[in-house]
């Protein structure tokens, strides 16, 4: 200790530059600190030159007893103020050469991060299955819910607007429900170019596999509370827009009237024969006769009555046995 003393010019005594030579030359050591410091470091470098990476856990400990995890986290916690250690800029220095993880919970975010594009790289698009596995056997699936469960503030975690920041430059998908939604939408949409209407059979299925007809089904049931989804009012809208027919029944029944309008405007009266045909092959006869069946109570269909007073309107003949014999008074 003396010695030590003696060579920062504490104390009484002074040692000569022969004498500090003849201790360096015997592996004096002038700063016992600062040389288990060094020793410590040794072992990281150790640890690295086996393992390939410095994540040093926790409870690792040295096949000599010395507790390496431990000294690790005290090297983050003395960079961050903490503790009763600091330490030296060279000391930090030397551990940045080395690839020191100052924030193991950061760059364990990075590293699954890097799994995350390496998976879009390979499939075009971030929406991970959530059973997915990488090849290292990282469940990147699950680390993708988790990423949206801390963005809405679910689960311990929490996410750095850096990280949302990396998210979003790889078009990461965080609502994969309404997400999905909007691609069927796009469907719909390549839907109607194709065939000029919304019109889809139930039983469509898109040229890609998926069930455009089931969909658009699913649509108008959730607009009228059936089934387990849910339409938001942003996405009624879109539908909206589209043209989308809530009702194809009624739908239907307002394309049939028309035919009707355009018979009328075209011959001055509805008295249409049964066996009519329009120009486009629709059978407005037979519809016209369904038309009287419905509102007698027969048959499967059943007139409305704001369908009832349509007809009226344009003077539909109810019962046109009646109407030849009033015609013929």
């Amino acid at each position: 200790m003396t010695q030590r003393q003696s060579r920062r010019g504490q104390g009484s005594g002074r040692l000569e530059p022969e004498q500090i030579e003849q201790l360096d030359l015997l592996g004096f050591v002038w700063d016992l600190v600062q040389h288990s410091w060094e020793r410590s470091f040794q072992h990281l470098k150790a640890y690295k030159e086996e393992h390939g990476h410095i994540a040093v856990p926790r409870s690792y400990v040295a096949d000599d007893g010395f507790k390496l995890g431990q000294w690790v986290m005290t090297q983050r916690q003395s960079r961050r103020g903490q503790g009763s250690g600091r330490l030296e800029p060279e000391q930090i220095e030397q551990l940045d050469l080395l690839g020191f993880v100052w924030d193991p919970g950061q760059h364990s975010w990075e590293r699954s991060f890097q799994h995350l594009k390496a998976y879009k790289e390979e499939h075009g698009h971030t929406i991970v299955p959530r059973s997915y596995v990488a090849d290292d056997g990282f469940k990147l699936g699950k680390w993708v819910m988790t990423q949206r469960q801390s963005r809405r503030g679910q689960g311990s975690g929490r996410l750095e607007p850096k990280q949302i920041e990396q998210l979003d430059l790889l078009a990461f998908v965080w609502d994969p429900v309404h997400h999905s939604w909007e691609q069927n939408l796009q469907r719909l949409k390549a839907y109607k170019e194709e065939h000029g209407h919304t019109i889809v059979p139930q039983i469509y299925v898109a040229d890609d596999g998926f069930k455009l007809g089931q969909w658009v089904t699913n649509q108008r049931r959730s607009r009228r509370g059936q089934g387990n989804g849910r339409l938001e009012p942003e996405q009624i809208e879109q539908l909206d827009l589209l043209g989308f027919v809530w009702d194809p029944g009624q739908h239907s029944w307002e394309q049939s009237f028309q035919h009707l309008k355009a018979y009328r405007e075209e011959h001055g009266h509805i008295a249409v024969p049964p066996s009519y045909v329009a120009d486009d092959g629709f059978k407005l006869g037979s519809w016209v006769s369904y038309q009287r069946q419905s509102r007698k109570g027969q048959g499967s269909g059943r007139l409305e009555p704001k369908q009832i007073e349509q007809l009226d309107l344009l003077a539909f003949v109810w019962d046109p046995v009646q109407h030849s014999w009033e015609q013929n008074l």
